[in-house]
């Protein structure tokens, strides 16, 4: 019989402790309010039919008053989810647009830019003259915040009846 060698393991090369087998297993239960806040920033560059699929976002009470509102509607999920990213950003937009700080007008040009030209970050940084690295690390992230703080608020929001 053949015996088998196992090849000493590198103690150089370790896992991650997030790499875990436990932290790897799918998580269950509802979505953190983290998990909300990255599925927002995704879904404001995601095409129509890919936000069809964002049932996660879809589920909250103020998407599916938006649903109920235009059921026959083509793709009624991205509709809603489409309507209230671009309130969310219009209502951020408008109220940077108001200010006269550098901070506020850059966002201002940021989500002109990036949400409604589909542009780049790279542009965005060509645009503000300032390095990519900047406006990634405070002109986006500044701006991301508002819009998905602004979006969260109208999605939860119960739905009165009538």
């Amino acid at each position: 019989m053949g015996t088998v060698t196992i090849p000493p393991r590198n103690p150089s090369v370790r896992r991650p402790r997030s790499a875990s087998k436990r932290s790897m297993r799918k998580k269950t239960g509802r979505p953190s309010h983290e998990d909300y806040v990255r599925r927002v920033w995704v879904a404001l560059r995601l095409e129509p039919l890919q936000l069809e699929e964002c049932a996660a976002l879809a589920q909250l009470p103020g998407v599916q008053a938006r649903i109920r509102e235009r059921p026959r509607a083509f793709l009624p999920t991205a509709t809603a989810l489409q309507v209230m990213l671009d309130e969310a950003v219009g209502e951020v937009d408008s109220m940077m647009a108001s200010c006269e700080d550098a901070t506020s007008q850059r966002i201002t040009t940021f989500l002109r830019i990036w949400y409604h030209e589909r542009g780049t970050v790279t542009q965005v940084a060509q645009a503000l003259s300032l390095s990519r690295s900047h406006v990634v690390h405070a002109v986006q992230r500044r701006a991301l915040e508002l819009v998905t703080r602004r979006f969260l608020d109208a999605a939860w929001q119960v739905p009165q009846s009538a």
